[in-house]
């Protein structure tokens, strides 16, 4: 294999994968989450950050340790889902190395696919003072941080395409001779 090049393999679209959407606040991945439910199929489910936050106490503190503790709850569950065979969307976004981490030692690292999520901070202040459900300045603060702990298969500008457009994008890189992911070039 010529220096600098990754080994490839042609993934048949009944395969079933995991799918990392990772971006900033308001970077549009619950949108394309529902994109590429719908481009993969009635063996697909989405997992999303978010709604594990939505099962707590509403007094429950938000911290490090329960940020943690939902995103071991993520990947258990799309662990689950994956080994009933189903196509798992996660939702998520990683606000430390560690986070990756925890992802990398409970996903299969030979179905696992990295997506990062991009989009110019003004739009995403734009987005967010457009929902009601997020605190002004989150996008901000995730902004650069969360793209600076990993390494992406395949990045999409949620700006420039379409939710579809940008599904397709995904399911294209993933399904149609594709590197291998980059959760399975782990680095020691």
């Amino acid at each position: 294999m010529p220096a600098g090049s990754l080994p490839t393999s042609t993934r048949s679209r009944d395969e079933r994968v995991i799918l990392v959407l990772n971006g900033p606040s308001s970077s549009g991945k619950s949108t394309i989450a529902l994109a590429l439910r719908r481009q993969l199929g009635k063996w697909s489910a989405i997992l999303a950050l978010d709604d594990y936050y939505g099962m707590l106490s509403p007094q429950c503190e938000n911290n490090w340790r329960v940020f943690q503790a939902l995103n071991a709850a993520l990947f258990a569950s799309a662990r689950t889902l994956s080994e009933s065979g189903f196509s798992v969307i996660l939702d998520t976004v990683f606000e430390r190395q560690e986070c990756v981490e925890l992802c990398r030692r409970m996903l299969p690292a030979a179905s696992v696919y990295f997506v990062g999520l991009q989009c110019p901070l003004d739009e995403l202040r734009r987005r967010e003072a457009q929902r009601k459900d997020r605190a002004i300045g989150l996008a901000d603060s995730q902004f650069e941080r969360v793209h600076s702990f990993c390494t992406y298969d395949v990045i999409v500008d949620t700006f420039c395409d379409s939710p579809d457009a940008c599904a397709s994008r995904i399911i294209g890189s993933v399904f149609v001779s594709v590197k291998v992911p980059s959760s399975a070039r782990r680095t020691s």
